[in-house]
């Protein structure tokens, strides 16, 4: 009976929030397939648009420091709820931006608001689900965080030829506020301790920062969402000039991607045989083997296979990385989330502009090679595998703090 009762709270919170982490994600990746249009929109080239990308990545990625922080000293649902209330509104508010310098702007506050959710969620699972549940829910939400990459740009390109660009953010306006309601009704969870004080969790958050091993962490996990985003910001236009493919062939090879995010679901049994670092490591080689792919490609069918190479390399990568950080974290597993949010989404945002700038598709691929490479050396040398793994079988047991109700 507890194991069926374990399994359907399992269920319920996996589907909740890992529905939740592609709603809210995929608002860094709704902007690539807009960028041209708000540049006509406004009036303006795509240099200056691309901007209102990176101002969601950079604050999204100072928001989830804070709130990372602040999720190991309050309520770990109650900020849940209330980030995604706000999320809401800043969202409705970019939908109605009147200016391109209004859109950057909203777009940098609901960066702010989205970042209460994807570290947020990690830290909560360790609250709601028993130990065996733990490996498979961060797995599913890592496959979701990615598959939001692709969800989000194939959905913004159905909806603006149909409602615009405004109606992309008014109808994920909605899908928010019943989101919402959804979080409100999953497990209270275990609540930090009441002496549990802001300085003490800062102090606590400050020697993480301090941690070399952890900085390399850190460090190596940003390549991944960089090489990512950098990948599929340049893919688009390369596959459009070289390949004269129309909108509707680039939604279908950005949904050849799922295939490739699908990976991560079998990221947690390889994690429980083989170990996270062992796991991280094939995904970076996996993902360098498919960017050379991409970058050889003379066809358009060896570009998408190499693609999906890349994008598996990626998906397997990810959260045998967030298992890593979680070991490494302990109890204090909500700031070592955000520490590593803030590095990952830094790195991401400068993914547009780093395509909107290089020479060629081809020279793109082989500087997040050349990125990966080095990632993959420094994560075989200097990275840690974790400190509080219990046995061989079972990789990430965090451990469950005793809090009062």
């Amino acid at each position: 009976m507890k194991k069926r009762s374990e399994r359907n709270e399992f269920l319920r919170v996996i589907l909740t929030l890992g529905t939740g982490a592609i709603l809210v994600v995929s608002l860094m990746y709704v902007s690539i397939p807009l960028f041209a249009v708000w540049g006509r929109e406004f009036q303006t080239v795509t240099e200056h648009t691309v901007w209102a990308g990176s101002a969601f990545g950079f604050a999204y990625a100072v928001g989830n420091a804070v709130f990372g922080l602040v999720s190991d000293r309050f309520h770990r649902k109650s900020i849940l709820g209330i980030g995604l209330a706000f999320l809401a509104l800043s969202t409705l508010a970019v939908g109605w931006s009147p200016s391109l310098t209004w859109l950057i702007g909203w777009r940098a506050v609901q960066g702010l608001a989205a970042a209460s959710f994807p570290t947020v969620a990690l830290a909560y699972i360790g609250d709601v689900l028993s130990p065996r549940y733990r490996p498979i829910a961060i797995s599913v939400l890592s496959s979701s965080f990615l598959m939001s990459g692709i969800l989000g740009q194939l959905y913004a390109q159905a909806v603006v030829g149909w409602l615009g660009w405004r109606g992309v953010f008014e109808i994920l306006t909605v899908s928010y506020l019943a989101l919402f309601y959804f979080v409100y009704r999953l497990p209270a969870g275990l609540r930090p301790q009441a002496d549990n004080s802001l300085a003490q969790v800062f102090g606590r958050t400050v020697k993480l920062a301090a941690s070399p091993s952890l900085l390399l962490t850190f460090s190596v996990s940003a390549t991944l969402l960089f090489s990512f985003v950098s990948m599929y910001s340049g893919l688009g236009p390369y596959v459009s000039d070289r390949f004269h493919l129309p909108e509707q062939g680039l939604m279908w090879l950005r949904i050849a991607g799922i295939l490739g995010i699908l990976m991560s679901l079998a990221a947690g049994p390889l994690i429980g045989r083989f170990g996270a670092k062992r796991v991280f490591i094939a995904g970076l080689a996996a993902a360098v083997i498919g960017l050379g792919g991409e970058a050889l490609s003379e066809s358009l069918v060896f570009l998408v296979a190499a693609s999906v190479v890349f994008v598996s390399g990626i998906a397997i990568a990810n959260p045998s990385i967030i298992v890593i950080i979680g070991q490494l974290g302990g109890e204090s597993r909500g700031s070592a989330f955000a520490l590593n949010a803030c590095f990952v989404f830094v790195g991401a945002s400068f993914g547009p502009v780093l395509a909107e700038h290089v020479e060629s598709f081809a020279f793109l691929c082989g500087v997040l090679m050349t990125i990966l490479f080095i990632a993959t050396v420094i994560a075989g040398l200097r990275i840690s595998s974790g400190h509080l793994s219990s046995s061989k079988g079972n990789p990430i047991i965090f451990k469950r703090e005793q809090c009062p109700d």
